[in-house]
């Protein structure tokens, strides 16, 4: 056990992870929430990491929770529908990230969720134009732009001749790092 408090293991764990530092920082995050279990910040980045790291039962977990002590955390919302994309949990997908459409409305993070439900319809075009659109509205988070590029990107590099089924809309594993990465995450803690 350690004698740091519970908010300086959150910010020594958040410069950590900022400075790549991942093992460290989600030792920290751990005992952060052995202190605290209910601290939504520890199991939102710890889920974070999770799904950066491609461990999505441990993501889905600390997210979930994130999402349960706190339900208007929407970007653990979209981090959450994301790591549910990942797996190919469609039907989680769009139960996750259909209320981000009503909560965010106008706001960057509810173009980026109608753009991931449009890509799971198979509507590219649709998918496309609506994660742009977030682009180009988020001044706030630089870094989930970018990983949103990288979807755009995924996206378009599907083949033409797949129409049919949810499926296809994913992009391959290497593609999918833009989908995992927490990078954008910790872009909400740096201000």
């Amino acid at each position: 056990m350690t004698n740091l408090s519970e908010k300086e293991l959150f910010f020594i764990a958040l410069r950590e992870l900022q400075d790549g530092q991942h093992g460290p920082g989600m030792t920290h995050l751990k005992e952060l929430l052995e202190i605290n279990p209910d601290n939504v910040d520890g199991h939102f980045l710890l889920g974070a990491e999770y799904a950066q790291l491609a461990m999505y039962d441990e993501a889905v977990n600390h997210l979930s929770t994130a999402l349960d002590l706190q339900p208007s955390l929407n970007i653990a919302r979209f981090q959450l529908g994301l790591v549910n994309l990942a797996v190919g949990e469609f039907q989680n997908v769009r139960t996750t990230l259909e209320p981000i459409l009503v909560s965010c409305e106008g706001q960057y993070l509810e173009k980026f969720a109608k753009g991931i439900l449009f890509c799971i319809e198979n509507k590219s075009e649709e998918a496309i134009t609506s994660i742009r659109e977030g682009i180009v509205s988020n001044n706030e988070n630089p870094s989930l732009n970018k990983d949103m590029e990288g979807v755009i990107t995924a996206i378009e590099n599907l083949p033409e001749q797949q129409t049919t089924g949810e499926a296809q809309m994913l992009p391959e594993r290497e593609e999918q790092q833009s989908l995992e990465s927490s990078d954008y995450l910790l872009g909400a803690y740096r201000n």
